[in-house]
């Protein structure tokens, strides 16, 4: 590894390929605090993925993804309906 102009380390070839790829990190929504745990304990227990976070409506989903920058996918549990109170259509 070499140091960059910013002081920091760079990176070579070899230390990208032997790094691990980083975990998907995923927000849960649903209303349901059930729903919600069961879907952190599924994910969880995937290598790869990374719950981030959880959100029992819309409007907390969005603050939620607004306040942090690592997220990468959202899953939303869909039962019969609106899923999630605070989101339209």
């Amino acid at each position: 590894m070499t140091a960059s102009c910013t002081g920091t380390p760079a990176l070579t070839s070899a230390d990208v390929n032997t790094r691990a790829p980083a975990p998907v990190a995923v927000l849960i929504a649903d209303d349901d605090e059930v729903t919600r745990s069961g879907l952190r304990v599924l994910l969880s227990a995937r290598p790869g993925i990374a719950v981030v976070g959880e959100a029992a409506d819309g409007v907390e989903a969005l603050t939620k993804l607004g306040a942090q920058n690592r997220t990468h996918a959202v899953v939303i549990a869909y039962e019969s309906g609106l899923v999630v109170p605070g989101f339209a259509g």
